[in-house]
């Protein structure tokens, strides 16, 4: 099962770039098993398996990755209806969300 979830991550992650929402290499995407309690994260470097229970993950990261683990345990606790993240690092997400956001939520 986690092998299909780090699949899963990896083709999101691509299509960061696909969609150029990720021009620069720096996008972060995650996704969890809630049975297993499992996050995968994928950043441009590696992917990385972390425990949502203790947080626990690799040595050796970067402190980037290690901020991008942080923030995704700490949005995947506070909702538990969050099945995966991506964060982009590109200003284009920001017009689409409050295109969105304008649309959807404001009724407008």
């Amino acid at each position: 099962m986690l092998e299909i979830l780090k699949a899963n991550v990896l083709i999101a992650y691509q299509q960061l770039e696909q969609y150029q929402l990720d021009r620069y290499g720096r996008g972060v995407v995650s996704a969890i098993d809630r049975n297993r309690d499992m996050v995968v994260i994928k950043t441009a470097q590696q992917s990385v398996l972390v425990s949502l229970k203790n947080g626990n993950w690799e040595r050796g990261l970067d402190a980037e990755t290690i901020s991008s683990i942080r923030t995704h345990i700490a949005l995947y606790r506070a909702f538990p209806q969050i099945g995966g993240i991506a964060r982009p690092h590109s200003s284009a997400w920001i017009f689409q969300f409050w295109d969105y956001f304008i649309k959807v939520i404001l009724n407008q």
